[in-house]
């Protein structure tokens, strides 16, 4: 009788985790939804444990990076295989070197290549690496924010003020041309 007291009381312990993370990722939807206006955030979850690289992505984290629904899981090196040529060693380097080191906080924007479509996207990270009180790392939790409308405007922006500078250069030429021929 004692082994079912112990194993009901086991249950019941199980349950009320399982509750209890049901309520806190109910909270944390309600919350990401709030702040949906800014763009779509998706969270991702990695177990650093002894360098295991395990993740778990929310279905926004997915559709930000367009994956499939199953792509849950998605291993490190899946992700590493969809950063940006050009980003790929520094991104994954970056990465590294925060779990490596007694860094809690991590940031990153990179570009990324979705499955899905083909299409370029940048993306910007910030999360948190937990520790052990030794230092070891346990997890990372981030949210990955799609930025790329952000990242054409700057783009657009610094195109159209290298031009305004080019015809205000050319202008001065032309000025300095006339102001010469007219001393003459």
């Amino acid at each position: 009788m004692g082994a079912m007291t112990s194993e009901a009381s086991a249950d019941l312990t199980m349950q009320q985790r399982l509750s209890a993370l049901e309520r806190e990722n109910r909270r944390l939807r309600e919350a990401l939804q709030r702040v949906q206006h800014i763009g779509l955030i998706g969270s991702v979850e990695v177990d650093l444990r002894h360098n295991r690289f395990r993740n778990i992505r929310s279905p926004e984290y997915l559709q930000i990076h367009g994956l499939p629904p199953d792509a849950v899981n998605e291993s490190h090196a899946a992700w590493v295989a969809r950063l940006h040529p050009d980003d790929r060693e520094r991104v994954e380097g970056h990465f590294l070197r925060a779990v490596a080191s007694q860094e809690t906080d991590y940031t990153a924007e990179y570009r990324i290549f979705r499955p899905c479509d083909g299409e370029m996207r940048w993306i910007f990270v910030k999360g948190v690496i937990e520790r052990e009180t030794s230092g070891e790392p346990i997890r990372f939790a981030g949210a990955h924010l799609d930025i790329t409308e952000r990242r054409l405007l700057e783009q657009q922006s610094e195109t159209v003020a290298r031009e305004f500078a080019h015809r205000i250069k050319n202008l001065g030429a032309v000025i300095r041309s006339l102001v010469s021929m007219s001393a003459r």
